[in-house]
């Protein structure tokens, strides 16, 4: 396995695209990033939480550990090892979080400097590669304008900002992904490829695995899709035998490798995922395939939706190779990714990637058959729609201006966060420290944006000590006992859930109870409210008046095995 074509296929970007043409469009993009960010933050109330504030809080946290130099990286392999949730994406972050510290644009803008415009560009190379690198189809190379637009079209694609804006650092794993995206086509699938180039694609597949779990259902089926485009080539070989035995070796070598890496990087982790049984424990995050189909199409709009199924049938009409594994790439992971849960705003991300590159390909070939004039018009036009799309999706201002024109325009809204009635949260957090002045334990039995424990976290971190954090999810978390025993509940006149409240009764139980006083909620008595919180919910604060009991706990167990027979009290803190 001495040889390696990959880089005689590999055109010279930098010849084609110009030192200053590159420095001026990435200046351009860091100073949009900052403007972006700046704005959007300054018309947003911080309420964080969930996945809007655990990063972030990690973001804080870990860069306090690096300035007081506290065994830093040895913290970071043990949440590589360990955690769904690591420090790996923010980690690269650290500096920023050293000098601006607990500042939200610094950490929003870090994010999109150093991981979005990356993707961006790598997204705008795949692109350009799948016209590039397809040697049956001679197409010309792009030329400074081609790969301009193409940059420019991926950096301001709407969804890539979504999860950004949001403060998920996810994004950060479409840059492994898609450089190893790259390798593939440039090493045709590693029919062609040295052991240096296997040993690069290797860590990249890691990598992104090890910056977010999640991407394992994207690296799966790039796997399987890259093993089949590879497999294809065995038809047209004359030395069929040697060409079988290359390829044997670099997908056994490949896989050697990732699984060395995580046997010393992650076996902890690995473990973990190999006996949990996800599609049973994000069940309640689960819809219909056709609603998540509709979820893809709406957020990605119509226009990169046609340009993705028009993209596939010229690479039919071209054998076009790189376009058509990219387009089974994204659809894989959509179906794959759907079997577990309804994916989320960074859930798409990976799939969106492989569409976009579709998409791009789609433009540059029909732009080929065009004048140069109509070309810069065509251009122009593109980036106009992209620019207004993201305007519809992120700016409430915008979206209300073109009403009529929606249809043509992602469906997906990600407006700034607003919270209505904000002097009623700061007098319920003022009345929650006022009573537990003397360390008393609160929890908060509602589980959505209106209200819940993060949301005021999120407000006042102060309250850290006083929290009680209750479950949220029966499948996932099951029923804790603790907030339960806490001194002080929070309640809502009505349940407030984010999901199907029949998967969030270890919520809805408790709230029902104390508010109605009835069963275990006769223990509690009210001691303030009601403050009105967004749309229209009352929120109560509840003191508990005698320990909870033995049997207490078994009436809930009893409530609880209509709906999960299985569940039983563990006599250590929960029910499960």
């Amino acid at each position: 396995m001495s040889y390696d074509n990959t880089d005689a296929v590999f055109p010279n970007f930098k010849k084609y695209f110009g030192l200053r043409n590159l420095l001026i469009l990435l200046s351009g993009a860091v100073v949009l990033a900052l403007v972006v960010t700046g704005y959007y933050l300054k018309h947003e109330d911080p309420a964080y939480y969930w996945d809007w504030g655990a990063y972030f809080d990690m973001y804080q946290n870990f860069g306090q550990t690096v300035r007081h130099n506290n065994r830093w990286f040895a913290r970071l392999l043990v949440t590589i090892r360990n955690d769904d949730y690591n420090l790996l994406p923010i980690s690269f972050l650290a500096p920023l979080s050293i000098a601006f510290q607990t500042s939200r644009w610094a950490y929003i803008a870090g994010i999109t400097i150093f991981y979005l415009i990356p993707a961006a560009a790598v997204t705008a190379v795949c692109a350009a590669f799948c016209v590039t690198g397809n040697k049956n189809k001679n197409t010309a190379l792009p030329g400074k304008g081609g790969f301009a637009g193409l940059f420019v079209a991926a950096l301001i694609f709407h969804h890539y900002w979504a999860p950004t804006l949001r403060g998920l650092p996810d994004i950060v794993g479409l840059i492994p992904l898609g450089l190893a995206t790259l390798l593939l086509m440039r090493s045709k699938f590693l029919t062609q490829a040295s052991w240096r180039t296997i040993l690069c694609f290797a860590l990249l597949v890691w990598l992104t695995f090890a910056l977010r779990r999640w991407y394992a259902f994207s690296i799966v089926s790039m796997m399987i899709m890259a093993s089949l485009m590879a497999a294809l080539t065995l038809i047209t070989p004359q030395d069929r035998k040697k060409h079988f035995y290359h390829l044997v070796k670099a997908y056994a070598a490949t896989g050697i490798v990732i699984v060395i890496l995580l046997a010393i990087l992650q076996h902890t982790l690995v473990h973990r995922i190999l006996v949990t049984s996800y599609q049973e424990a994000y069940i309640a995050y689960q819809a219909p395939f056709m609603s998540q189909l509709n979820t893809v199409i709406y957020s990605i709009g119509p226009l990169y939706t046609l340009l993705f199924i028009v993209g596939i049938g010229l690479a039919i009409i071209n054998r076009n190779q790189f376009v058509l594994f990219c387009a089974s790439c994204a659809i894989l992971t959509f179906v794959l990714f759907s079997r577990t849960q309804a994916p989320g705003i960074h859930h798409l991300l990976p799939i969106f990637f492989w569409m976009v590159v579709v998409s791009g390909y789609t433009v540059l070939i029909l732009f080929a058959h065009l004048s140069a004039w109509t070309v810069k018009i065509g251009t122009t036009a593109l980036l106009v729609y992209g620019a207004l799309s993201w305007g519809i999706v992120f700016s409430p201002v915008l979206s209300a201006r073109l009403q009529p024109f929606h249809s043509i325009f992602p469906m997906e809204r990600l407006f700034p966060l607003h919270v209505e009635n904000m002097p009623e949260y700061t007098k319920l957090i003022a009345q929650i420290k006022a009573l537990t002045k003397n360390g008393e334990k609160f929890a908060v039995f509602s589980s959505g944006g209106e209200l819940t424990t993060a949301v005021l976290f999120a407000f006042d971190h102060s309250l850290e000590p006083q929290l009680a954090w209750p479950s949220q999810i029966d499948a996932r978390d099951h029923m804790l006992l603790a907030p339960l025993e806490a001194p002080l509940a929070i309640v809502t006149d009505q349940p407030i859930t984010h999901l199907d409240p029949k998967d969030q009764q270890v919520i809805t139980l408790p709230n029902d109870c104390i508010f109605n006083h009835h069963d275990f909620g006769t223990a509690y008595q009210q001691v303030a409210g009601p403050f009105v919180m967004s749309e229209g919910h009352k929120a109560y604060i509840y003191r508990r008046t005698r320990p909870l009991s033995d049997a207490d706990i078994e009436w809930i167990q009893e409530q609880l095995n209509h709906s999960y027979p299985a569940w039983k009290w563990n006599h250590a803190g929960m029910i499960e």
